[in-house]
């Protein structure tokens, strides 16, 4: 295995965990960090640094609070095999293979926060409007 010394410039905004994150997503492992200029570590992560699309960010919150693909496809208004290959997105832009482990992995990239993994209240907008599309 080579030994490098990198010279990394940060956009403004994305933490050395960030970094270290990526680099371990592709199985290179930081040595040791330190910054140059002496200016305190930045924060939050850059959001950026794992695009994922507003629907997929929903499907990985939903995770947090709900056990099978079924209740996901409830929860966000989906169909069941729309939410199967959104899941298989997301473990492929995170590099996981379960949905704790994408969780996980989003919170430390800052794609999430804790408070997206609470449940959203009982009969909210989405349950309200299949009520109303029922009728």
């Amino acid at each position: 295995m080579a030994v490098v010394q990198l010279l990394v410039e940060l956009p403004d905004g994305m933490s050395l965990a960030s970094l270290r994150e990526l680099l371990e997503m592709h199985d290179a492992t930081m040595h040791e960090c330190k910054r140059v200029d002496g200016s305190p570590p930045a924060s939050p992560p850059n959001q950026t640094s794992v695009p994922l699309t507003p629907t997929e960010l929903s499907i990985l919150k939903a995770f947090s609070y709900c056990d099978t693909n079924e209740e996901i496809a409830a929860q966000v208004g989906l169909s069941l095999s729309t939410v199967k290959s959104h899941t298989e997105d997301i473990f492929r832009k995170l590099r996981v293979h379960s949905r704790a482990c994408a969780l996980g992995r989003a919170l430390r990239l800052g794609r999430i926060t804790l408070r997206d993994l609470t449940p959203p209240p009982k009969g909210g907008e989405k349950s309200a409007k299949r009520r109303r599309d029922k009728k």
